[in-house]
């Protein structure tokens, strides 16, 4: 999974932008810093698995853990 592209996805069903997405997490005290550190952190696949549960319990969604149907 790639959560960069997964986040777009997401944004674009919630007709928002990632720059609004990071201005109401800052203000809603989840601090995410600036855009370009976001999209930074996203492109490079250094963003810490906290800050992705936050961000997605904050849009509506979660993270489901499950076991591979392995053949």
């Amino acid at each position: 999974m790639n959560i960069r592209e997964e986040l777009k996805h997401i944004l674009i069903k919630k007709d928002t932008s990632m720059s609004k997405l990071v201005s109401q997490l800052n203000q809603n005290g989840l601090t995410i810093g600036s855009v370009q550190n976001f999209s930074n952190k996203l492109r490079n696949k250094t963003i810490r698995f906290n800050d992705v549960d936050k961000i997605l319990d904050y849009l509506g969604y979660e993270i489901i853990i499950a076991e591979k149907n392995v053949k």
